[in-house]
């Protein structure tokens, strides 16, 4: 599918496929510091488990959305309390793995002054989904980067905010459609010092949930993560909502 948005023109948002791997990996590498496994890219891009897309300009990725819809019983034990008691062990969550984009626009040949007027985002995305045979497919922090001028940088963050924003609205434009009425929450985990990832997730009205101490090992390092909820189809947090279990 095609999506034109404000500051970017011809993005196309389609799944991974397994012919993906190897940028994938080139691009997670740059984007995040944690190293993944190699079958982790092997399953992202070929897996039905997972909820895998790539925004892509001219053929290249320049961003993606990684996640994977299971039930509450699943979750690791720092994530079962994201929902209220009222709601069964066989409730659906969402876990982002992971957002990236690129940084480097110039380089794809984006003109980040140019503005479009047309339909909105998400209007378009719901209307290209639907057309979608998702045949059981479900659906990782922030990645950005600042360059060149000073004066060039709110556009760039922009044009990668609306990138995110596109990928993230795919992603939910999914769980609400009448299906998937059964997934309740949206979550993820970001280190505490990511502030780009946090601001975003905050405008998106996601909230954070709970303090997550030594939740990274960086490079031998271990850092603090905060989780970040969005309740979505009805779903309720608990009562005593970011109390630590």
């Amino acid at each position: 599918m095609t999506i034109k948005l404000g500051l970017l023109n011809n993005v196309q948002v389609r799944f991974l496929c397994p012919a993906d791997v190897d940028e994938v990996k080139r691009l997670c590498r740059e984007w995040f510091p944690i190293e993944y496994p190699d079958v982790w890219y092997e399953e992202i891009t070929s897996s039905s488990r997972f909820f895998s897309l790539a925004a892509t300009l001219n053929h290249d990725i320049i961003g993606l959305l990684v996640a994977e819809v299971k039930t509450k019983s699943l979750c690791n034990k720092e994530d079962t309390g994201i929902l209220s008691f009222a709601f069964g062990d066989d409730s659906q969550v969402a876990y982002i793995l992971s957002i990236g984009v690129v940084k480097q626009y110039r380089r794809h040949g984006i003109d980040i002054l140019k503005r479009e007027s047309g339909v909105s985002l998400m209007s378009q995305v719901s209307s290209q989904l639907a057309k979608k045979d998702l045949k059981g497919r479900y659906p990782l922090g922030i990645s950005s980067g600042i360059f060149g001028t000073f004066e060039d940088d709110f556009q760039r963050m922009e044009c990668q905010n609306r990138i995110r924003t596109l990928l993230l609205d795919s992603l939910l434009s999914h769980l609400t459609t009448p299906e998937r009425q059964n997934c309740k929450a949206v979550y993820l985990h970001v280190l505490t010092t990511n502030f780009a990832a946090m601001k975003f997730y905050d405008k998106r009205h996601f909230k954070q949930f709970r303090y997550l101490p030594l939740y990274y090992a960086i490079n031998g390092i271990h850092k603090d993560g905060f989780s970040y909820v969005l309740y979505i189809n009805g779903g309720e947090p608990p009562w005593t909502l970011g109390y630590p279990l």
